[in-house]
């Protein structure tokens, strides 16, 4: 039997944690929805005589999951700013979807307005200094001033209260980050137990080890980017991401994630998982011909703002064009 520094019981409840309170799921078809309804009936108040067109309306003002994408680009680039781990972001998006799922249709502005209280809470709970921009004195204020003005202080102290409640108040989600970080660790104590027995493909380059956790961890970052993975756990994310990472750097047979990684199951999450990724990284590289060094995933320009280079003296602005 492997010996492991893992706790795995603990890896267990934190699994069974996301399972029971942290889940996301579908939820932009419902909210399109809604809009084209409310929509309808606005149009049918104005003018009965368009009732038979309200069916066709366009749901071109709803969310979708280009805001999204979007939006979660503009944390990234935040986070990057301000030098706070990536993780925070993935931490946020689990908010938003979580919210979104039990909300009405939100517009635009509603939409980012909550994004950016997520961004808020999520930071405020996982960094313990404020975040200070010249003519702020808090995180807060910071957020406030990437917004243009466009948000007040009560805007986002209500819109906090409003996601809490939602919430529930479970604001603590095991994140793909954490789940990453303990497969990655299973997975090198299970090559270091099968090279008591005969060498391994790693054992003469061990930057290959690392390569492997970083681009696992680049694929994650892609992934919380994706609204394809709402339909996924973190663990699953991070155990796609480790799979994809492997087969990716090391074709070999011998190091084959089924043989290597105690509880391994091939199921068909796990697969849809890994086609994701799969493409969206052949995408990136399509795209970027150094993706694989890259640390902003999927795209580098905030949507309709004033972008800078993470670690820039300029911060980032938040009015979006999503």
């Amino acid at each position: 039997m492997l010996t492991t520094s893992v706790d795995i019981s603990e890896l267990h409840a934190v699994y069974h944690r996301e399972v029971a309170k942290y889940r996301t799921c579908d939820y932009i078809p419902r909210l399109q929805a809604e809009y084209r309804e409310r929509q309808a009936q606005e149009q049918l108040a104005r003018n009965p005589a368009i009732v038979a067109e309200a069916p066709g309306i366009a749901a071109e003002g709803a969310i979708n999951q280009q805001w999204r994408e979007k939006i979660c680009e503009w944390e990234y680039q935040v986070v990057d700013h301000f030098h706070l781990r990536r993780e925070i972001v993935g931490v946020a998006m689990n908010y938003l979807d979580r919210c979104l799922a039990t909300s009405p249709a939100v517009d635009k502005s509603s939409f980012q307005l909550l994004a950016m209280t997520c961004l808020y809470v999520s930071i405020k709970l996982n960094h313990h200094t404020h975040l200070l921009i010249p003519g702020s004195n808090s995180t807060l204020q910071s957020l406030l001033e990437l917004s243009r003005g466009f948000f007040s202080t009560q805007d986002l102290e209500q819109k906090e209260l409003e996601l809490l409640r939602r919430l529930e108040w479970n604001v603590h989600p095991p994140t793909p980050q954490y789940f990453l970080e303990s497969f990655h660790e299973l997975f090198l104590e299970a090559l270091e137990q099968r090279h008591l027995n005969e060498p391994q493909p790693m054992d003469e380059d061990p930057s290959e080890k690392r390569e492997v956790l970083e681009l696992s961890h680049f694929l994650v970052e892609l992934a919380t980017m994706d609204y394809f993975f709402v339909l996924y756990l973190p663990s699953q994310m991070a155990l796609a991401a480790l799979v994809t990472s492997i087969r990716r750097l090391t074709p070999d047979p011998r190091l084959d994630p089924a043989t290597l990684l105690p509880g391994y199951e091939d199921s068909p999450e796990l697969r849809a998982c890994c086609n994701r990724m799969d493409r969206l990284y052949d995408r990136i590289l399509s795209e970027d011909t150094t993706a694989s060094g890259r640390r902003m995933p999927a795209g580098t320009s905030t949507p309709n703002s004033t972008s800078t280079t993470p670690g820039s003296d300029s911060p980032v602005s938040v009015r979006m064009d999503t």
